[in-house]
């Protein structure tokens, strides 16, 4: 056997032998990196407080204006995304209720005379009621057009309000002063009339409704309101 054929066998039991190691895993130990494919990411993340809104209850038994807090308010927050607009809420917020004293002292009734003739003093309730916010036109009983104001314009007590009442007590045209209530002092006309008041009359109440401007004012219910008729109506 010559040499170059010896060679060549040497070669080729070489790679044999390397083969059959390296299948079991005895010919050569390789390090394994593993890469992390993904990036750092920073979430445009902004945090944002709920504020709390405040309750008022009324109460006709504490003194008028005094103020009591009920339930503390607490405000809430959320984390809002900026990148896509999500949020979430972390914390709800807690209204704060607050209760309000609405009771007036009442007024003695009195009867009194003056040089324009007698003048009547009574106590009794007071509510409102709104100007037809849904109509185009709203006309009392003495036709006076609430829609375009709650207020009118009489030759002697100058700009009043508008008042409905039970017309058999309080005709049209009565002038009342209206005292003890949290609006102040103001007089007012009677101008219209209405069910409510009809059937306290009857029961011996005084109940007499205030015309207020739906867009403007809120509507509540007074106790204890002083009465004080100025000029009987027509």
């Amino acid at each position: 056997m010559n040499l170059y054929l010896l060679n060549l066998i040497g070669k080729w039991i070489g790679v044999l032998f390397v083969s059959i190691l390296s299948f079991f895993g005895h010919y050569e130990e390789k390090e394994v990196q593993v890469f992390n494919t993904h990036k750092n990411m920073s979430l445009d993340l902004t945090t944002e407080i709920i504020s709390y809104q405040t309750e008022v209850k009324y109460n006709n038994e504490k003194p008028n204006g005094e103020k009591t807090v009920i339930v503390a308010g607490e405000n809430g927050y959320l984390v809002k995304n900026n990148e896509n607009g999500s949020y979430k809420i972390i914390k709800n917020p807690v209204n704060e209720v607050v209760e309000v004293g609405t009771y007036v002292k009442p007024v003695p009734a009195v009867t009194t005379s003056s040089g324009a003739g007698t003048v009547n003093s009574y106590i009794g309730k007071m509510t409102m009621y709104y100007n037809c916010p849904n109509r185009n036109y709203c006309r009392t009983s003495g036709g006076h057009d609430l829609k375009a104001s709650v207020f009118y314009n009489d030759p002697t007590y100058g700009t009043v309000r508008v008042l409905s009442a039970a017309t058999s007590k309080f005709p049209l045209g009565t002038i009342i002063e209206v005292t003890n209530t949290p609006r102040g002092t103001f007089y007012g006309i009677v101008l219209d009339t209405g069910g409510s008041m009809i059937a306290a009359m009857q029961r011996g109440e005084v109940h007499i409704d205030l015309a207020v401007d739906a867009a403007v004012e809120k509507a509540y219910t007074y106790y204890n309101v002083g009465y004080n008729v100025k000029r009987y109506g027509y």
